[in-house]
């Protein structure tokens, strides 16, 4: 064997005789398995099919990475967020998730009831959806942190285990120094090497002697090896960080997607539900409904015999048409903000009184595309009083007058945010006893219905209207009767069956809100 041979093959046995000694314990290494290749390399397959979210992250990624370069090269011992491996972040919005997979029956309850429950539902399902978007949008977001933690602690990790190859040739060149001067010590070195492990530790004295003739390159590869130990570590954490957070990511958008679907099946149920309730209403040939949607009346109210009664009672023909229109139009849905309140099947309060008049009674109270609020029947806001709607003492009160109230709370007058008041059709007795009732529509997620009257005694109510019709409209409709000497029908004229008739210029109020 060459001289150049045999001194190559001596340093390696001193390297690995070194080694040996550091995981005893002798010189306080810690031992680290040989260089891995990259740490990326076990994700390469997701940064390929990442796409614009790898280069969306990579200029982030480069200042975070030329910033821990810079912090006078610190070690990374640990990854920033790496205790959220086994977060349950996302806990209360899986269990609402699981909570919405049990199966809604709705066969005990009522169409109105049912109703509710759907819409409840459906809400209940938008107001997660919007949670989980957001839960996804923190969930992608520390997911990308977690990668370019993982770039991190990688690139950290390869920079280490170079150096820990570096760092071990200068020890290798220093062994070799050693012996080229002959060391006696290196000798016996060499010879344990050749014995047991037992020999090796009793020759301990000898390798003591390697490190303290070659100080300066024993505690330099010390130092390395213990960063190269360290950074395995962290890119150990860092993956496992990945991992945990790609699974959460993961487990988020089966969530959204699954209550995406939950809700869209609630909408079609809904909207099924309604379609029946509409088409089942029957009515008579007397104009009064036979039949409503059920829990659209109190228990026990007869829904064809309150109709008649009301009727008989109405102050005006036109009252009369409204109350029967209004008793076939029960279960229709509430429009939500006045969204949808012109549909043929969803009102708010006002357009749902107004529009029993006009579609009901023929009178110009609401129009194809409009439709009045309660500021135009009060008036408030700045708003003129409609003359449709005439100022009547509540004692005077007869089925298919309107009354009005104050819906609004203190807190909200207060902060000048009350924009709304309610409008409700009186109905009358239903039967001696019994009390009065009425029919209105007044919230999201319920459906115009008959109740008992809230009255006129109450701390919210506005006033009471009648709903009059013009000298034109009750022409039009043959109602409208002369008196003596008037040929032309003018003001000493009188409507039949009305109490009174007064000039209303037709067509749209200027600020009724459609």
């Amino acid at each position: 064997m060459s001289a150049y041979r045999m001194s190559r093959a001596r340093r390696a046995a001193v390297v690995a005789c070194v080694s040996v000694v550091a995981a005893t314990g002798v010189v306080g290494l810690r031992p680290f398995d040989a260089p891995v290749p990259r740490a990326l390399a076990d994700v390469g397959a997701e940064a390929a099919g990442s796409g614009s979210s790898e280069s969306a992250a990579s200029s982030d990624l480069a200042g975070l990475v030329d910033a821990t370069d810079a912090s006078n090269g610190a070690a990374l011992t640990t990854v920033p967020g790496a205790a959220a491996v086994d977060s349950t972040r996302f806990e209360d919005v899986r269990d609402a998730v699981v909570a919405r997979s049990e199966p809604v029956d709705l066969s005990s309850l009522s169409y109105a009831d049912a109703y509710r429950t759907l819409w409840l539902r459906i809400e209940d399902g938008r107001d997660l959806l919007e949670r989980l978007r957001g839960e996804l949008s923190d969930a992608t977001a520390a997911f990308e942190l977690a990668r370019v933690e993982l770039t991190t602690a990688a690139r950290h990790q390869d920079r280490a285990d170079v150096e820990s190859v570096r760092s071990g040739h200068d020890l290798d060149d220093a062994a070799r120094d050693l012996y080229m001067t002959g060391s006696t010590g290196v000798d016996a070195a060499f010879q344990a090497l050749s014995g047991s492990p037992e020999d090796v530790l009793a020759s301990i004295d000898s390798v003591r002697y390697v490190t303290s003739a070659g100080d300066s390159e024993t505690l330099d590869f010390e130092r390395a090896a213990a960063e190269a130990a360290r950074m395995q570590d962290a890119t150990a954490v860092a993956r496992s960080w990945v991992e945990a957070k790609r699974a959460a990511r993961e487990s988020v958008q089966e969530s959204l997607t699954t209550v995406r679907e939950q809700v869209a099946a609630d909408r079609e149920s809904l909207n099924a539900l309604i379609a029946t309730a509409s088409a089942g209403t029957e009515v008579g040939p007397d104009g009064c409904a036979t039949s409503v949607p059920a829990g659209t009346v109190p228990e026990g109210v007869d829904i064809q015999y309150l109709c008649r009664t009301a009727v008989n009672d109405a102050a005006t023909p036109q009252a009369q048409l409204a109350v029967q229109w209004a008793l076939i139009h029960l279960g229709a849905p509430y429009a939500c903000e006045g969204v949808g309140r012109l549909n043929d099947w969803v009102f708010d309060c006002s357009s749902y009184v107004s529009r029993a008049y006009a579609e009901g009674a023929g009178l110009n109270t609401a129009g194809a595309d409009w439709a009045p609020t309660t500021r135009n029947m009060l008036p408030w806001g700045g708003a003129s009083l409609d003359a449709h709607y005439e100022v009547i003492d509540p004692q005077d009160l007869a089925p298919g007058d309107l009354v009005l109230y104050d819906t609004c709370t203190d807190e909200e007058k207060d902060e000048g945010e009350c924009d709304y008041r309610h409008v409700v059709m009186y109905l009358g007795e239903q039967a001696p006893g019994m009390g009065p009732l009425m029919a209105h529509t007044n919230a999201c997620g319920e459906v115009s219905r008959v109740v008992p009257f809230t009255g006129t005694d109450a701390s919210n109510f506005l006033g009471a209207r009648r709903v009059v019709a013009s000298k034109k409209e009750l022409k039009a409709t043959g109602l409208w009767e002369k008196t003596d000497g008037d040929d032309s029908g003018g003001d000493d004229a009188k409507a039949a069956g009305t109490a009174g008739a007064v000039e209303i210029a037709p067509g749209k109020p200027e600020d009724a809100v459609a």
